[in-house]
Formats: C-alpha cells, structure tokens, sequence
C-alpha cells in the first residue's frame, strides 16, 4: 500500500505545528519521567511493590532495550500504511497503556511472585516495542516540519524542554515515592505521568508527511 501524498504546510499551520511540537516535547519529557527504561522510579514499583528481587533488576532495562530491535524492522512494517500519522499517535497510546497496565500487575498476580515481575516485564517490552517501532516515523515526520533554516536551533530548543521536564518530574516523582513508598504513592506518580503521555500526540490535524511551504523558511 502507497504512503500518503506529502502535503505542503502554509507559513501560519507550520508556525502553529512548530509550537505543537514543542509542547509535545514538554510532555514527553514529563512521560520520560518513568517511560524510559531501568529509572528510578520504575525500579523502586518493581522492588517495592511487586517483590522483584534485586539481581533481576538489570532486566528492567534489558527488555525495553531488546525491543529496540523494531526500529530496525519498523520500516519493513509502517511502509505498508496508508495511514502513518494515526499509526504513531496510536503506537504512542499503546506505549502508555501498557505502562499504565503495570498498576493493576499486583492486584492480578499477587505479590513478591515470579508470575508478577514476568507480567510486568512483558508489559515494558511492548511499551519499548510501541517506542521503537513508531520513532522513525516520527523522527521523519518531526524533520518534514521544521525548516532547515532553523532546525538547529529549534530541535536544541526541544530537546532542553524534554531534558528539563524529564528532570523536574523525576525529582518530584521520587519525592513522591519517598514520602509514600506504598503502591497508592507509586500509582499517584504512574498516573500522572501517564496522563502527560496522551498529550505528547504532536500536530494531529496534518498528514505523517508534511513539507513546509518555501514561506516558512523566513522565520520559526
């Protein structure tokens, strides 16, 4: 199946899509707080309250990275959608749903046993699957956007407001977690973070590939 026709942007929607971007990045940054993988704050849930022991932590990680595997394999996929933007908005639903699914793992199965942490560990690598399986599309949809002129600047720009939400949102979180080492303490700091998942969807209204009008190039 062929992708979309690329659509032009006038100079007004690619202004207003680069502000949409930017506070997708605002909150992906705050997602990012327990979204990426072997954090503080998701090793301290598996510990505390799920009863992993601690020589399996290291597969926290493990599994979120291995399934990074799809971003190799991604195009082999997403070149066969017609529709790529609701693909990664829905790959970006999927990633937070599974994390959220992560709080009901005690309440099923149980506490302190291998059944929990194995649960769980499948619920983060397809989380990392949803990730990796739609960031080169977002990547390539992101890049579409933002003008040459200003990309620099602009993607320097976003990435200092994922870094700096990404950092305020772990130290608040732990705090959090610290003062409530209990899973209401932890679901409080999962629930809000993935609560700022949904609104990283960026630009919804435009095509996956969009390309800027020569007019946009003036400014950002």
């Amino acid at each position: 199946m062929s992708s979309p026709t690329s659509t032009r942007l006038s100079f007004t929607e690619n202004r207003l899509a680069l502000r949409l971007f930017l506070g997708q990045a605002a909150m992906l940054g705050a997602w990012s707080s327990i979204g990426t993988p072997a954090n503080a704050i998701i090793s301290g849930y598996a510990l505390t309250v799920l009863g992993m022991r601690r020589e399996d932590t290291g597969l926290l990680g493990a599994c979120v990275y291995l399934a990074a595997v799809w971003q190799f394999l991604s195009f082999l996929v997403t070149n066969r959608l017609a529709d790529r933007r609701r693909f990664v908005l829905l790959a970006g639903a999927g990633e937070v749903l599974c994390m959220a699914l992560g709080l009901a793992v005690p309440w099923l199965f149980g506490r302190g046993g291998g059944l929990a942490s194995v649960v769980f560990l499948g619920l983060l690598f397809l989380s990392g699957t949803c990730l990796h399986i739609a960031q080169p599309l977002l990547g390539s949809w992101l890049s579409a956007v933002v003008p040459a002129r200003v990309r620099g600047r602009y993607l320097g720009s976003r990435q200092f407001l994922m870094t700096g939400l990404a950092t305020v949102g772990t130290w608040v979180g732990l705090r959090v977690v610290n003062r409530w080492p209990t899973w209401g303490g932890f679901a409080a700091v999962l629930a809000a973070c993935c609560l700022a998942g949904p609104c990283c969807s960026p630009a919804s209204r435009w095509p996956a590939a969009t390309t800027p009008c020569s007019s946009s190039r003036r400014s950002a």
